[in-house]
């Protein structure tokens, strides 16, 4: 059991808050007379007693210094879970996110030097409204049984974002979800942009910590779209969604290294399509024996490579193919700072004349003198490789 130590309000945010002795709390709004009161997750926010005095060994600050709503002694809230419960007197608070992102210019830490609110912080929505006093009980309610799956949803649009277009998949996707009994917490539409959906994944499943992040939208299979590589940046386990239906589910390595189905190899990164003859346990890829992965197809004559599973080689002789290999001609260098990404059109009768192959490697180690015309000789490297 713990207890209130002190109730603190603002009329504005991002402002030190101060002291009153009681405040009445109304039922999915939060403190009345506080500037964070509102429809949304964060209406209440609660910091730990003995994270506070811990803090005044290296400076005094008063109850209220670091934004907070509830200073509450006996409980050390970042290390409960989201949706655990409290009841002070009459009012019942549900826990709705740990820590948040700290303002750089915000007055609290132009203050104090430091704010302990971000990483030890919580926040909470208002249940059950009433009035609370400083010296009251705070008690730890029990869990639900069996509550509802958490789920978050996230669209990829630039022009969404803009508000230049209607977002249709994403209230799909949440009628969905909520047939399916989750209970969705947030959805956003955010522009293709790597930084901005980080954030958001990270703070969705650690701060959060919903079950179930869907992302949906992207500009499709462009430079722009940078929704599956921000994913596997931030993500401990993906699931790949085809359809509505679940192609595969695993860690980001094992997605991109061993992709089980060929809509996993080619949503995640960036693959060749070559032409293979294969007989289940391994195939001949420009004359070079591949070993294929689980789930390759028996019969199958198309390999998927990753680029940087591939070699390259400059030649001047039109006839220097005499192993493993296939001659083309280079059509783009990209230089990708430490990677160098490379072009090359290669003659296939068997795939409609040409096709593009495409060669990823350290940029230190791209053959001297390679350019665009060049002639090349690529060949895949005896990596498992998916065969369709």
């Amino acid at each position: 059991m713990g207890k209130l130590l002190a109730i603190c309000t603002s009329p504005q945010r991002g402002t030190v808050k101060t002291e009153v002795e009681s405040a009445r709390l109304t039922p999915e709004w939060g403190i009345e007379t506080d500037a964070h009161g509102g429809n949304w997750h964060r209406q209440v926010s609660l910091l730990s007693a003995e994270k506070i005095e811990n803090f005044r060994k290296k400076i005094w600050v008063d109850y209220g210094a670091f934004g907070e709503n509830l200073v509450v002694e006996g409980y050390d809230f970042r290390n409960l879970p989201v949706t655990s419960r409290f009841a002070i007197g009459d009012v019942v608070l549900e826990m709705t996110q740990i820590g948040k992102e700290c303002h750089n210019d915000c007055v609290i830490k132009q203050q104090t030097g430091e704010c302990i609110m971000p990483h030890e912080g919580v926040f909470a929505r208002v249940l059950t409204g009433g009035e609370i006093r400083v010296g009251d009980e705070v008690t730890l309610l029990p869990a639900l049984e069996n509550p509802p799956l958490r789920a978050a949803v996230i669209t990829l649009s630039d022009k969404g974002s803009r508000g230049e277009r209607e977002d249709k998949s994403g209230p799909l996707i949440v009628e969905m979800l909520t047939a399916a009994g989750y209970q969705v917490e947030e959805t956003m539409i955010l522009p293709d942009e790597a930084k901005a959906l980080k954030a958001q994944l990270i703070r969705l499943a650690d701060g959060r910590q919903v079950n179930l992040i869907l992302t949906t939208g992207g500009t499709g299979f462009s430079p722009r779209d940078i929704t599956p590589e921000a994913t596997l940046a931030v993500a401990d386990r993906i699931g790949v969604m085809n359809h509505g239906r679940i192609e595969q589910i695993a860690d980001p390595q094992t997605l991109y290294r061993r992709p089980g189905t060929e809509y996993v190899a080619t949503f995640i990164g960036l693959t060749n399509r070559l032409p293979g003859i294969a007989n289940g346990e391994e195939a001949v890829v420009f004359g070079q024996r591949v070993p294929l992965l689980d789930g390759s197809a028996t019969d199958a004559s198309t390999v998927l490579v990753r680029p940087e599973n591939m070699t390259i080689e400059l030649t001047d002789d039109a006839d220097a193919v005499h192993g493993a290999g296939e001659l083309g001609r280079v059509e783009m260098v990209h230089f990708l700072g430490a990677l160098a990404r490379v072009d090359v059109r290669v003659a296939c009768a068997g795939m409609g004349g040409t096709i593009r192959v495409t060669v990823q490697l350290p940029a230190n180690e791209l053959p001297a003198g390679l350019a665009i015309g060049a002639q090349v000789v690529v060949a895949p490297r005896p990596i498992p490789a998916l065969a369709v």
